[in-house]
């Protein structure tokens, strides 16, 4: 089929007619109703010839070039005028009547040679008429042959199963099943590719959790800026995007395949002290039954952090830089809060050495002295202070809470009370 016949081509045509002006449309529709329009045809792919009666037998060329059509005309105005319209709508109509594309090649060679155009029928001209009111209808009414080939298919129909597992090394990889019988396997890459273009339609005849997984992995990939990999683990952002899908959740699979589920009790991070007090610390983590989670394998930073140990996934502390903390860290206003966050656990005779001090948010607020007429500036500064002992901490915002150069806390001595 040419692509002059395209449905683009002529949807593209019809915009086209849209952009003429008001008078050359009136004119040209005029002209197309009275069956002005004597042949429309196509010779090739990039063009279509019409030749339009008027005061005189005009020849029309449309061109199709890169989606966009031009018009010329042998007329005066030439370009975008009513014989091109009206040969417009009589392309239209034409295709989409199935009439036959093209001119009698034999008749259009004699005519060229003579240098002259075909009498008109009176009976193609009823004809042409004819199909012009059947146009509509046909336009309408798709046939047989269309209604089969506009029937849906489904990219998925092939596939038994889609699921994404989590391997030993806490990468996350998609999985297909071709069929029930068939074993668990990557998917070729142009299946990845092409994922992105699906919608949760597609995903339809799968169970509820695959089908929630099916639509959650499209709508990762669409946000994915250079695509997924087979071979490469999902990236840590459609991880958690994936985690974040409750329905899908039943989808994912541990490393043996058996269904994800997170253990009820997390993880604790515990401080052990080694020889000396400015040894470093060691860190671990440690099961809710005292055993050392070892080897331990970070997989999700987000919506939460969980750990892979023993075959089961565990919710757990941040993944902290190192296993050896500098005792001197439990001196840092800005990192002891973050540590006592992540729920650390320090040695007892550590513990005990470490201090709490509660204070009290404050703000103080002024407005700045200025001269008469001049918009005084509003200022705040917030403080966080305690009484015993005294000292007081400053918001500086980037750089967060700070202690205060005369402010800080006195320094606790080991043994003191």
């Amino acid at each position: 089929m040419r692509s002059v016949r395209m449905p683009e081509a002529l949807d593209a045509l019809r915009a086209r007619l849209d952009e003429f002006d008001a008078a050359a449309r009136q004119k040209g529709r005029d002209q197309y109703q009275a069956h002005a329009v004597l042949k429309v045809w196509s010779e090739a792919d990039h063009h279509v010839k019409a030749e339009v009666e008027d005061d005189a037998r005009y020849l029309v060329t449309l061109f199709y070039t890169r989606g966009e059509w031009s018009t010329r005309c042998a007329c005066p105005v030439g370009v975008n005028c009513k014989h091109a319209y009206a040969a417009g709508l009589a392309w239209i109509a034409s295709v989409e009547s199935g009439a036959r594309d093209g001119r009698d090649p034999a008749e259009a060679s004699a005519l060229a040679r003579l240098g002259l155009a075909p009498a008109i029928d009176p009976t193609t001209a009823r004809d042409r008429g004819l199909e012009l009111e059947l146009a509509p209808w046909l336009r309408a009414l798709p046939s047989p042959e269309e209604i089969a080939s506009a029937a849906p298919v489904s990219p998925l129909a092939d596939l038994a199963g889609l699921r994404v597992r989590l391997d030993d090394d806490g990468g996350w990889f998609v999985e297909i099943r071709p069929a029930q019988d068939k074993p668990w396997k990557a998917p070729p890459q142009r299946w990845l590719n092409d994922l992105a273009a699906l919608r949760p339609a597609d995903f339809e005849a799968l169970p509820p959790a695959e089908a929630a997984l099916g639509a959650a992995l499209a709508a990762e990939a669409r946000l994915a800026p250079s695509g997924w990999s087979a071979r490469r683990r999902l990236p840590d952002l459609a991880v958690a995007g994936l985690l974040r899908t409750r329905a899908a959740l039943a989808a994912l699979t541990r490393p043996d395949g058996s269904p994800f589920a997170i253990e009820e009790q997390p993880l604790e991070l515990e401080a052990v002290a080694t020889d000396g007090d400015t040894a470093p610390l060691t860190l671990r983590l440690l099961t809710p039954d005292g055993r050392e989670a070892e080897p331990c394998v970070h997989v999700a930073r987000q919506p939460a952090n969980l750990y892979l140990f023993d075959g089961r996934i565990w919710r757990g502390p941040p993944q902290i830089p190192s296993d050896r903390l500098p005792v001197a860290a439990l001196a840092d206003p800005r990192l002891l809060p973050r540590l006592r966050a992540a729920g650390l656990r320090m040695p007892r005779g550590l513990a005990s050495e470490v201090r709490g001090i509660t204070l009290r948010p404050k703000l103080r607020c002024h407005l700045s002295a200025v001269l008469v007429g001049q918009e005084r500036d509003f200022h705040a500064q917030l403080t966080a202070e305690a009484d015993e002992p005294p000292c007081a901490q400053h918001w500086t915002g980037v750089a967060g809470w700070r202690w205060g150069k005369d402010s800080a806390p006195p320094p606790h001595r080991i043994g003191s009370p």
